[in-house]
Order: C-alpha cells, then structure tokens, then sequence
C-alpha cells in the first residue's frame, strides 16, 4: 500500500531541536499557572491568610512555608527554561536576544523570592505584626501592591501568549521562524 501526501502541505514532524524548543516553550505556559493555582490553593485553605489582602509572598511563612517557597523555585524555574525556548525560536530576529533574557530575569527574580522569606506582616505569620511598618492605611499599600501584581499578571500572560505561538510555529516548518526543517520544500526541490 503507498502512502500520499497532499502537495502544498508543510510537513508537521519535527526535529529533535524542534522538539526541545517546543518543549522548553511550553513550560511557559505552566509556569503562570502553576504559581497561580498554588497561591490561589494555599490562600484559600491557610488559615489567617487573605487573598485580597494580604501578598503571596507571606505565604512562605509557617509550617506550611515550604509550599510558597517550591511554588517560587519551580515556578522561576520553568520561567527561565521558557526563556531558553524563546532565545531558540527568536535567534535572529527583532527581539531574539533582550526579550528571552528579560525573561530570564524575571524567572531567577521568582528563584530568589523563593529563597529569601518575607517577614510577617498584617497580622499572618508567626508573630506577624498588625501590620507593616511604615504603611499607614490598607490603600498606601495598595498603591504599592496592586502595580506590582498586576506586573506580574501582565509578565505571566505575556510569557504565555509568546510561548503558545511560539511553540505552534515551531513545529510547522513555515520559512522565517529560524525552526524550518532542513528537507525539501513541498513543491519538492
């Protein structure tokens, strides 16, 4: 029995290169929500701890620390493998070189927010304070928290979005995404 293919049809099998880039892509999409699922978890089953309220960070205090601060490590760990998929999949074009590394930074930040607790604050934690010093009311810190999440939440889209499409070009062969395999094109030359 022979077995046709259509002309005109990209070819959707992968290198072994591609399929590390791909690889490596995808870990920016699990990156994001496994850090947000796990804060989402943690902050609904700890006791004292309030999602709207208090930062995810404090969440490395305790007995139950231990969770906050793998949720940070493995999560600034996939970050940074994203990044080398990026650096792969953009080698040579606009963006191929600061992006990824930015990236980059952004996962080894998340690696040392892991590695260095904060100190209780606002009433959770072992002897946590009622609250911060130097913040007076709930909406000076606000002020400062809520910039930063919503960062966070815009860096973890942004990770994920440029992974998924990142990842779908790899595979597919198209000229110009540094991926394309090394056979013959689909008119066959």
């Amino acid at each position: 029995m022979t077995t046709q293919t259509a002309v005109g049809t990209p070819s959707r099998t992968c290198t072994p290169a591609q399929r590390v880039t791909r690889s490596l892509l995808g870990y920016g999409v699990l990156a994001g929500t496994v850090f947000e699922v796990s804060i989402l978890i943690q902050g609904l089953t700890r006791h004292g701890f309030r999602l709207a309220h208090h930062d995810a960070s404090l969440l490395s205090n305790g007995p139950l620390g231990w969770i906050q601060i793998a949720t940070f490590l493995v999560s600034g760990a996939m970050t940074i493998a994203c990044a080398v998929g990026m650096r792969r999949a953009m080698a040579g074009r606009a963006g191929g070189t600061w992006g990824p590394r930015l990236i980059a930074i952004f996962g080894a930040g998340l690696m040392a927010a892991g590695l260095l607790r904060a100190d209780p604050a606002y009433g959770f934690g072992p002897g946590a304070p009622a609250a911060f010093a130097g913040v007076t009311t709930g909406s000076d810190a606000s002020a400062i928290v809520l910039p930063f999440y919503a960062g966070v939440l815009i860096a973890w889209i942004w990770i994920a979005v440029t992974s998924v499409y990142l990842y779908r070009r790899a595979g597919t062969g198209l000229a110009g995404t540094g991926l394309a395999g090394t056979g013959p094109d689909p008119a066959g030359h």
